[in-house]
Formats: C-alpha cells, sequence, structure tokens
C-alpha cells in the first residue's frame, strides 16, 4: 500500500489515541469534592415546572464534563448570596441533570434551598450570583476556572413544542424579575406600567430559528419557528416603548438550546442587564468567566 494511502489511516489513528489520552487523564483526576447527584424526578414534558427551573449552564472542554461539574460545583456553592466566601453561611445547594450533548452542563438549584435570600422570602438570583463570581473573579480573590469556560444563568426552560411555551416562559422571568433594570433600581417598572422611552434591548438565540414538535407543515416537515422574533415581540408587548439596539443595549434578552438524555431539545432563557453580556459585531453572549 502506498505512503498517500496510509497518511488518512494514521491521522485516524492520532485522533483516536489524543481521545484515549484525554479519557484517561480525565478517570485520573482526583476529586477533592464529590460531584452532585443527578435529578432523576426532572420533568422536561411539565412546562409549568420548566418555567420555574433556576439554575446554571456551564460550557467546557468536551470529555471534561465530570471535572468541570466538580469545579464549577466548588465555585457556585462557595458564591454566598452577599458575595463573601462565609464559611458559617449555607452552600447554594444544586443538582445535575442529564444532558446528552458534550461540553455542557446543566446544574439546577435544588427547590427550598436555605440561603440568606431564600430566608428573606426571594428567589435566589442567578444572575446576581454570576455577576459576583465575574467580580471576585476580576479582583482577583478567587482564580478562573480551568475547565469551566462560561456560565449562562438560567431563569427558566421552555420546551420546542409550541410557540405558546416559549411566549410564557419569557413572560414569567419579566413578571419575576422586579430587578431587571439595576437590581432593585428606580427605574424597574412592574409589567403594564409606563416605561422610559429610551429603554432598548437586544436578543440573542442559539440557535435563532427551532422546529416545533406539534407543528407539522402541509408537506409533512415540521414547522420553525425564528426564536429572535418571538422573544422580540414578547418583551415589546410588556415594555411597548422598547427599542431594538443591537450595538449598546440596556436590556439583553439570551437563550441557548440544551439536548436532554431523551433526546428533547429545551430552551434555556435569562434577561439580564449588558454588563453581565459580551457584545461583539459576531453577536452577543454571556461574558466568558476568564478573557479569551
Amino acid at each position: 500500500m502506498s505512503g498517500t494511502a496510509m497518511a488518512p489511516q494514521k491521522k485516524r489513528q492520532k485522533v483516536l489515541d489524543e481521545d484515549k489520552e484525554k479519557e484517561d487523564e480525565d478517570e485520573e483526576d482526583e476529586f477533592s469534592e464529590p460531584l452532585p447527584r443527578y435529578d432523576y424526578s426532572f420533568d422536561a414534558n411539565d412546562a409549568q415546572k420548566l418555567r420555574n427551573v433556576q439554575g446554571f449552564l456551564i460550557t467546557c472542554p468536551f470529555r471534561r464534563e465530570k471535572s468541570a461539574t466538580v469545579e464549577a460545583n466548588a465555585l457556585l456553592s462557595r458564591t454566598r448570596d452577599n458575595g463573601e466566601e462565609n464559611p458559617e453561611s449555607e452552600a447554594l445547594s444544586l443538582s445535575l441533570v442529564k444532558l446528552s450533548c458534550q461540553g455542557k452542563l446543566l446544574l439546577k438549584i435544588k427547590p427550598g434551598t436555605t440561603t440568606e435570600t431564600e430566608r428573606a422570602g426571594k428567589k435566589v438570583s442567578v444572575l446576581c450570583l454570576l455577576e459576583k463570581i465575574l467580580d471576585n473573579i476580576s479582583r482577583g480573590k478567587v482564580l478562573p476556572p480551568n475547565l469551566c469556560q462560561k456560565i449562562f444563568p438560567i431563569q427558566a426552560l421552555c420546551s420546542c413544542d409550541e410557540v405558546s411555551n416559549i411566549q410564557e416562559a419569557i413572560r414569567s422571568i419579566l413578571a419575576s424579575t422586579p430587578d431587571l433594570f439595576g437590581f432593585g433600581g428606580e427605574e424597574c417598572k412592574p409589567a403594564g406600567e409606563a416605561t422610559a422611552s429610551k429603554l432598548t434591548f437586544a436578543v440573542a438565540s442559539k440557535p435563532r430559528c427551532v422546529k416545533l414538535r406539534t407543528g407539522i407543515k402541509e408537506d409533512g416537515k415540521l414547522a420553525e419557528v425564528n426564536v429572535v422574533n418571538v422573544l422580540a415581540k414578547e418583551f415589546q408587548n410588556v415594555f411597548p416603548k422598547a427599542a431594538v439596539d443591537l450595538k449598546d443595549p440596556r436590556v439583553v434578552i439570551l437563550c441557548e438550546s440544551l439536548q436532554m438524555s431523551d433526546n428533547r431539545t429545551l430552551l434555556a432563557l435569562c434577561v439580564t442587564q449588558k454588563r453581565l453580556a459580551r457584545i461583539r459585531s459576531k453577536g452577543i453572549s454571556i461574558k466568558a468567566l476568564s478573557s479569551p
């Protein structure tokens, strides 16, 4: 056999060897902290429960999900409601939800987590926790994680069965986020009231369009919906004077897709201020935990 014919085979073998080395490296990792337990009661078919999910979607390198889970759990658990590492304060209780995609982790806040915020009768703010983590890293209080690349704060999940699921999920976020425009600032207006004319927003979704499981067109193919348009319309229904601004938005609506273990696709949503987002001409995303 000629040397030219052998080249692709050698290349494939090299890739397989590199993958095996990564698997061995992952298995040899010594964890000082246990992995969060899987939440086997998680029901991707219950639209109401999905809308109430609070948690974090973490991106990491392929085949390093186990190590990244431990790293993310440690980082999130030691970030208290006040941003300080108080050993006497109870840690955030998280559970792991199984996904079928590589390079992503879903950590869900367990209902009834007894933190200072919930003892005060409020929900744990995933936005505030992410902001404190980014602030601690930028100030040098904690080192940037080695494996966790981004932490996407989840304020609600929804299925792709019907358009109404996406609409209801974004409405539930807007109705339950009184600190949308400044974490409790005076400019926050409840739904239905007049809003400032200078309110600007942007929407970013990956993917931009999704197929509806219950929507079938005449040709037998699944109907598609533009997620960006749906989210933008619902936001303007609540804040009629809001204008789209992709360069310098005041509010950013972000959406990420998740492939569950049963191959169902869910959408993770969050509505945040621009300081937690990375705004570029190529697109808008949540800020990375360390500079690229």
